[in-house]
C-alpha cells in the first residue's frame, strides 16, 4: 500500500508527492496510504491509521465509483481544501470489500508542468476520456500551464512539441469565430468566477472539434490558479444541432398546422358572404350560455332580425346588390351590440344576435330597438344607388320556461313573425305574444287542437265542454297570477289538449265502470306522454307540450309520469292540473257523482300543497267565486244579455 515511485518521498520530508492514495476498510476507517495522503490531510501516516475517512472527506464513500468528484475536504488543523476524489472498490480473497481512494488537491498549484502521475490514476483518467489541467493567470495576464493530465492529444488532434505550453496552445487553437467567447471565459476566471463554455478548436490534425472547458479559479499571491476539465463534445454538439433543427422544424410545422387549424375553424364558424359568425357558431355559443344560466349565471337573450321586403331589393337591383345590402346590414348589426355579444347570419336575409345577461324585458326591448334604428338610420349605398333598408325584430329572454335552445329560438321566431304580421319595421318581444298572434300565425293549428280535444272527449265519453272549460279556467287563472302572455297561451292550449293522449287508451279501460287494476292503471297513466308525443308533431301546438305531459304531476312529487315536485313542474302544467281537477270534480264520471260547487271548492283547498300548487288554487278559487257572484247578480236583476251564454257556461263550471 505504501509503495511509491523512486522520485517520491513522504510529505513530512517536504519532498513533492504524486496522487494521494488511501486504503479504506469496510467500516470506513483508514487502513493504509501513502505519504501524499498523510501530507494532504496534515498528519503522519501512523496517525491516520484507524481514523474514520469521513473525518477528513465527508460523504466520499457514498460517491459513485470510478468517477472523479469535486469535494471539499478538511485537514487535521480544520482548514478546508478543494479536492478531486475517485473511489474504487477492491474485493479481497476473504470476501471483504475494501475501497481505494485517489485524492488530488486542486487548491495547491504544481510548480511546473510535470507528468508525475501514478499508473492507476493515469489509467483512470484515460478511461474517463476527459482531460484534467491546471494553469495560472498572472497579474499581467500571462498564462502558464501548471498541470496536464492525459488526453490532450485526443482533443488537440496530436501531441504538442516538447516545451510547448498547453494553455497557450488552447488559445492559439481556438476557432477565430469563437475567440471572443474564449476571451470572456478567461475574463470570468480572472475575476474569480467558475465557468463552463464550449468553443471550437482547430486541432493539430486540421480537424475542428467542439471542446467544453469547465474550470474553477482560486486566487493566490496576486495570480489566479485555474483547475479544469476539458472534454471533446463534438458529437454532443452535432446531436444538439440536429435536435434543435428537428425541434425547430417540428415547431414550425406544428405552428403552421395550428395556424391552418385556426383558419379552418374560423372559416367553419364565419359566414362567407357577410363576415359575421354563422348559424353553427351561434348555436354552440347559445348552448354554452344556456348551460351557464342553468348553473346560476346570467341568462342570455336572442334577437332574430329579418330584412323587410328583401325579395323586392333582389328583384329591383339584382342579387349582387342584394348581397352588398346583406353585408352592410351585418356590419351595422355587429356594430350595434357589445363585443361580448355574438352576431351571426341565421340564413338568407335573417340575422341573429346572442345577448349576454339581459334580465328585464325593458332592457331587451331597448337593445333590440337600438339595432333596428341603427339599420334604418341611413340608406345603404351600393354602386351609387341609395337603398332604404328596414328590419323586423323578434326578441326573447331565457327564463325558467325557456331554458332550451330550440325553445328560445322558437320563441324569438314567433315574436319576429308577430312583428312582421303587425306591419314590419318594429320590435316585438315574445313576452308580448298574444293568443291573437298564435291564431294569426297558424289558424290551422287551432282547428287541429279543437278536433283533437273533441275526439278525446268522445273516446272517454265525457262532455265536449270539459276541455273548453279547462282551457278557459286555466287561461284566466294564469292571468289572475299575472303570468306573461306566452304562459297564458300555453295554459289555454294545454287546457284544450290535456287529455288528447286518451285517444290511444283502449275502450275497455276508458269506459270501465269500476276502479282500474294495477295493469290498467299503468296503461292509463301513459296518456300524458302519448298526448305530448301527438301534439309535438304539430308545429303550431308545441307550446302546449309541457302542460300536456306534466298535468298529472303532483306538488308533493307523488304524480306521474316523471314524479316531478314543486316548482320543477312547469307552471302551465300546475295551472291546467288545478283547472282539470275542478272540472272533473263538478262532472259526473263513470263511477262517481259530481260534487256541488261548495264541496268542489273545499276539495280543491284540501288538495292544495299535496296534489295541487298551493299558490294556484287560491287564484282559481277567486275566479270561480267571482263567476258565481256575477251570475247570481245578473240572475237577480233578470239581466240575460248577449253574453249570458258564456256566463252561464262559467256558472255551470262553478
Amino acid at each position: 500500500m505504501n509503495k511509491r515511485r523512486p522520485n517520491e518521498r513522504d510529505a513530512a520530508s517536504g519532498a513533492p508527492t504524486g496522487a494521494a492514495l488511501g486504503a479504506i476498510a469496510p467500516d470506513g476507517t483508514i487502513q493504509g496510504g501513502n505519504g501524499a495522503l498523510a501530507g494532504l490531510l496534515g498528519l503522519t501516516l501512523a496517525e491516520l491509521i484507524g481514523q474514520a475517512l469521513d473525518t477528513f472527506l465527508p460523504g466520499v464513500l457514498d460517491l459513485a465509483g470510478d468517477v472523479p468528484h469535486d469535494v471539499i475536504g478538511r485537514r487535521a488543523d480544520g482548514a478546508r481544501v478543494p479536492l478531486v476524489v475517485t473511489v474504487a472498490s477492491l474485493v479481497l480473497a476473504e470476501g471483504a470489500i475494501y475501497r481505494v481512494v485517489v485524492v488530488r488537491d486542486f487548491g495547491v498549484a504544481v510548480a511546473a508542468v510535470t507528468r508525475r502521475r501514478t499508473e492507476p490514476l493515469d489509467a483512470l483518467l484515460e478511461a474517463i476520456g476527459d482531460h484534467l489541467y491546471a494553469y495560472s493567470i498572472g497579474a499581467d495576464g500571462t498564462i502558464q500551464t501548471t498541470f496536464s493530465g492525459p488526453g490532450e492529444e485526443r482533443i488537440l488532434g496530436g501531441s504538442l512539441p516538447a516545451g510547448a505550453d498547453l494553455a497557450t496552445a488552447w488559445m492559439r487553437a481556438v476557432h477565430p469565430d469563437d475567440r471572443p467567447a474564449y476571451a470572456r471565459h478567461l475574463v470570468r476566471l480572472s475575476n474569480g468566477e467558475s465557468t463552463e463554455d464550449s468553443v471550437r478548436i482547430i486541432g493539430l490534425d486540421g480537424a475542428t472539434r467542439w471542446v467544453s472547458f469547465r474550470a474553477w479559479p482560486a486566487t493566490a499571491d496576486g495570480a489566479v490558479a485555474v483547475r479544469g476539465i476539458a472534454a471533446d463534445v463534438t458529437g454532443r454538439m452535432a446531436l444538439e444541432r440536429v435536435l434543435k433543427a428537428t425541434v425547430g422544424a417540428a415547431r414550425r410545422e406544428a405552428e403552421s398546422l395550428e395556424e391552418a387549424r385556426r383558419e379552418a375553424d374560423h372559416l367553419a364558424r364565419t359566414d362567407a358572404l357577410t363576415g359575421v359568425f354563422n348559424r353553427r357558431h351561434l348555436n354552440e355559443q347559445l348552448a354554452a350560455a344556456l348551460t351557464r344560466a342553468a348553473a346560476g349565471e346570467r341568462p342570455p337573450a336572442l334577437l332574430l332580425l329579418d330584412v323587410d321586403h328583401f325579395k323586392r331589393i333582389n328583384d329591383a337591383y339584382g342579387h349582387a346588390v342584394g348581397d352588398a345590402v346583406l353585408v352592410a346590414v351585418a356590419r351595422r348589426v355587429a356594430n350595434s351590440v357589445r363585443t361580448t355579444d355574438v352576431a351571426a347570419r341565421w340564413g338568407g336575409e335573417e340575422f341573429c344576435v346572442l345577448l349576454e345577461g339581459v334580465h328585464e324585458d325593458d332592457a331587451l326591448h331597448e337593445v333590440a330597438e337600438g339595432v333596428r334604428l341603427r339599420i334604418e338610420a341611413a340608406p345603404i349605398e351600393v354602386e351609387g344607388v341609395e337603398i332604404a333598408v328596414t328590419v323586423s325584430v323578434g326578441a326573447a329572454r331565457a327564463t325558467a320556461g325557456l331554458l332550451g335552445a330550440d325553445d328560445l329560438v322558437d320563441a324569438a321566431d314567433r315574436a319576429l313573425y308577430a312583428a312582421k304580421r303587425r306591419g314590419r319595421n318594429q320590435t316585438r318581444l315574445y313576452s308580448e305574444w298574444l293568443f291573437d298572434d298564435f291564431v294569426a300565425e297558424d289558424p290551422e293549428a287551432i282547428r287541429i287542437a279543437e278536433a283533437l280535444a273533441l275526439t278525446a272527449s268522445l273516446r272517454e265519453g265525457t262532455s265536449s265542454l270539459h276541455p273548453i272549460q279547462v282551457a278557459d279556467l286555466a287561461m284566466r287563472t294564469a292571468e289572475q297570477l299575472g303570468s306573461p302572455s306566452p304562459v297564458v297561451l300555453r295554459c289555454r292550449l294545454g287546457g284544450w289538449l290535456h287529455d288528447v293522449g286518451k285517444v290511444a287508451i283502449p275502450d275497455g279501460i276508458l269506459a270501465k265502470p269500476g276502479p282500474l287494476d294495477a295493469a290498467e292503471l299503468e296503461v292509463m297513466q301513459r296518456h300524458p306522454e302519448i298526448g305530448a308525443e301527438i301534439i309535438q308533431r304539430v308545429a303550431g301546438l308545441k307550446e302546449a307540450v309541457r302542460a300536456v305531459r306534466h298535468h298529472h304531476e303532483h306538488w308533493d312529487g307523488s304524480g306521474y309520469p316523471q314524479g316531478l315536485a314543486g316548482e320543477d313542474i312547469p307552471i302551465e302544467a300546475r295551472i291546467v292540473a288545478a283547472a282539470d281537477a275542478y272540472s272533473t270534480l263538478t262532472s259526473d264520471g263513470t263511477y262517481r257523482r259530481a260534487l256541488d260547487r261548495t264541496d268542489a271548492l273545499r276539495e280543491l283547498e284540501r288538495l292544495a300543497g299535496t296534489q295541487l300548487d298551493p299558490l294556484v288554487v287560491p287564484a282559481l278559487v277567486r275566479i270561480l267565486t267571482e263567476d258565481r257572484i256575477r251570475v247570481d247578480s245578473r240572475s237577480a236583476r233578470g239581466d240575460f244579455g248577449a253574453d249570458r251564454r258564456g256566463d252561464e257556461r262559467r256558472g255551470e263550471a262553478a
